[in-house]
């Protein structure tokens, strides 16, 4: 089930990519990095947000673009061209 879900993740990520979905877009809302509406209130720090998000990528079998590796796609069985 869990190899099924991964694959399932794998392939609505390389279909957002073919639609021209970037790195760049693969974020949040400004509002959280501005932090609230009250004094104590912290936004996101954009570096440790991006720290994050290269993280989650490698994770993933992504390379540092988030884009599935083609080695990895080969092992999970998604030949797509």
């Amino acid at each position: 089930m869990r190899k099924a879900a991964e694959k399932i993740h794998h392939l609505k990520k390389i279909f957002n990519q073919r639609q021209g979905w970037r790195m760049e877009e693969d974020t949040l809302p400004a509002r959280f990095f501005a932090g609230g509406e009250t004094a104590d209130a912290e936004g996101i720090d954009p570096a440790q947000f991006a720290a994050a998000r290269k993280s989650y990528y490698h994770h993933r079998g992504w390379d540092a673009r988030g884009e599935l590796r083609s080695d990895a796609r080969l092992l999970q069985g998604l030949h797509l061209a």
